[in-house]
């Protein structure tokens, strides 16, 4: 069995959907639960918007939990733009699993995110000068790997192993965390294809894709998603990208109903109770005329103290009083903290995988529950052509 620890839900599921697509059975959790008979487990430990102390003793719990299971094989998911304390759990599993070294490749060429020179480019642009700039989370405010590495974890914690940022073909030190550079998919190959014993692998999801490959696993599905027989669907959209906004734009054009979060919610002094009721009633009585309806924050979110997470937490209450008051054949959630709040409000602990729509877009169903099928996306992807 492979286990893989992903630091949010939506990278876990883009895992899952890769195992999915190479005839791996594959399950997210979000405790560990090595009874479950499939061939790899992806574990969401939630660990992006923890501080790194937390998220080192969080993944060092894990990574016990993985050892006493008598798990051989790891690998650590990360957001491919370097969000959230990266070294600091990549730390903590050196550590719990005795190992020296560790390869990081977080590139994802096919989407244009490549580092070259120690730099992360997006579209041949600076990191810092991209939309990734603006996350009101983790906004990014350099290109340089390193910087940014050291930045987010501390350099208390970071600093216990050398880092160094190598292009392929280099010379690596025997200890330490090598993050490899990487342009196309043959630099994804090279480095999944020259993993020393002993070395943890850690990265995106393609350079997940390499790993499996050189493992000697390659892809048997495609995807055969049938949108026209998916019925009632409600779309919970927690991401301010650019895509979310323009995906809103587009069903409203197609008269696909979309509530917005009201204005008054931003407001912290404001009691969100009555405001939260009424717009989940107003989203039930959309979906008792429509068989597609969307409920989005689709607002401007700045970069304030806790905003994110309280609207992240308004829009999960909403979605759940929907779900308990109106039957839902499938919904679609995009956003990592959306996603995260919401199953863990409604205690969703075990999702097998179903499907991949696409990359990084992910159908499942929930453990003992023939309904409602979950979907669930990165807010940085797009959905599929055709899904509304």
């Amino acid at each position: 069995m492979i286990v893989v620890l992903a630091d949010d839900l939506t990278g876990a599921a883009e895992i899952g959907g890769i195992a999915w697509r190479y005839g791996l059975s594959t399950e997210i959790q979000t405790e560990f639960q090595p009874a479950s008979e499939v061939d790899l487990i992806v574990v969401d430990t939630d660990t992006r918007p923890y501080t790194p102390p937390a998220a080192v003793q969080r993944v060092a719990a894990v990574a016990e939990q993985c050892r006493r299971a008598g798990v051989t094989q790891v690998f650590k998911k990360v957001d491919s733009v370097l969000r959230g304390p990266v070294l600091a759990e990549l730390t903590a599993l050196l550590k719990a699993w005795g190992g020296s070294r560790a390869l990081l490749v977080p590139a994802n060429p096919s989407l244009g995110r490549i580092i070259r020179q120690g730099l992360y480019w997006v579209d041949e642009q600076p990191l810092h000068q991209t939309d990734f700039g603006n996350d009101p989370d983790y906004p990014a405010i350099t290109s340089n790997v390193k910087t940014m590495l050291l930045q987010r974890s501390g350099t208390d914690i970071a600093g216990q192993w050398p880092v160094e940022i190598l292009s392929p073909g280099e010379t690596s030190s025997p200890t330490g965390i090598v993050v490899g550079e990487s342009t196309c998919s043959e630099d994804l190959e090279h480095w999944a294809g020259n993993l020393a014993e002993g070395t943890i692998p850690a990265g995106a999801a393609e350079f997940f894709a390499a790993f499996l490959t050189s493992k000697g696993y390659g892809p048997t599905r495609e995807v055969l998603f049938d949108f026209a027989n998916s019925g009632s669907s409600l779309f919970v959209s927690g991401s301010s990208s650019i895509s979310t906004r323009q995906f809103c734009k587009q069903c409203e054009i197609l008269g696909i109903p979309v509530l917005r979060m009201p204005l008054e919610l931003f407001d912290r002094r404001i009691q969100p109770d009555r405001l939260l009721m009424e717009w989940a009633t107003a989203a039930i009585q959309a979906l008792q005329n429509n068989r597609q309806v969307v409920v989005a924050i689709d607002r401007p979110v700045h970069q304030m103290p806790d905003l994110p997470r309280r609207l992240t937490r308004h829009l999960s209450t909403v979605a759940t009083y929907i779900l308990a008051e109106y039957e839902v054949n499938h919904l679609f959630v995009e956003g990592g903290a959306t996603a995260a709040a919401l199953i863990q409000r409604l205690n969703w602990q075990q999702l097998r995988v179903k499907e991949e729509l696409r990359p990084g877009v992910v159908c499942m169903q929930i453990k003992g529950r023939p309904l409602p099928l979950l979907t669930i996306k990165p807010g940085s992807y797009v959905w599929p052509n055709g899904i509304v």
